[in-house]
């Protein structure tokens, strides 16, 4: 059930991932630390980082479809989708119930490519209500 509820685009695991690469033989530990998901119990963020095709996204689905095993509520979204449906429902007067239950409320959020777009002011201001521009 919690799967369904994650939107994962298709399901990756742990198990699945290439490690022959070099460039991943050398974060083998820290990938696999990933798995015991502990980073969750302690409110911590999880940024990956890297040039297109080294398995981010991989990782990011196969570390949400652990906490989902594992009784976790999980959302999956790119960065893209949330900001447009962020911006659509702040201009519905639906902003404060969206983002309780649509991103606040799963213990693990997922957001993937949120390098691939620009913010712009009035989506940075719906992702980040609080956020003040300074100059």
């Amino acid at each position: 059930m919690y799967t369904r509820m994650a939107a994962f685009p298709a399901v990756k695991t742990f198990e699945e991932y290439d490690f022959t690469l070099r460039h991943r033989v050398s974060h083998r530990s820290k990938i696999q630390s990933l798995r015991s998901l502990s980073f969750i119990e302690r409110n911590e963020n999880i940024v990956l980082l890297g040039p297109s095709g080294v398995g981010k996204t991989h990782l990011a689905i196969a570390m949400g479809y652990e906490a989902v095993r594992a009784g976790i509520k999980v959302r999956f979204t790119t960065a893209a989708d949330l900001l447009l449906q962020l911006s659509t429902v702040q201009r519905q007067g639906r902003y404060k119930t969206t983002l309780h239950r649509g991103v606040m409320a799963p213990k693990l959020l997922i957001i993937d490519e949120i390098g691939y777009l620009p913010f712009s002011q009035e989506e940075a201001k719906a992702v980040l209500p609080g956020h003040r521009q300074t100059l």
